[in-house]
């Protein structure tokens, strides 16, 4: 792995801790209600997947360690571009529950490539 990418995954990596963070003691209501709350965590999400996006586009054995990886970047195409159809409890699930596992992936792989 070229430093460039492992750079790439450490951004994701902040981006989950930092959706982990936002999201503590949060329910999907606030996420539905609060603007600032869904911009927040709408962005850190748009983060992650373009750094997953251009992290596979420059080594490609990067989308091996991390499971849906293109429904994440999709994911950050329809919030980056407001596409209707994104689901607020697909987001709020991404937020709540797969970011633990993004950052668990994305930490296997930067260990691994130790």
């Amino acid at each position: 792995m070229n430093e460039r990418v492992r750079q790439l995954l450490l951004e994701v990596v902040d981006a989950c801790i930092w959706i982990e963070t936002i999201v503590a003691g949060h329910s999907i209501d606030d996420y539905c209600t609060d603007y600032r709350f869904r911009l927040q965590i709408e962005r850190l999400l748009s983060n992650a997947g373009e750094a997953l996006r251009q992290a596979r586009a420059r080594d490609a054995s990067v989308a091996d360690g991390i499971t849906d990886v293109q429904l994440i970047i999709d994911m950050r195409n329809r919030l980056i571009h407001n596409y209707s159809g994104l689901d607020d409890r697909i987001v709020w699930e991404a937020a709540t529950a797969g970011i633990p596992v993004l950052k668990a992936e994305v930490e296997a792989l930067l260990k691994n490539a130790l």
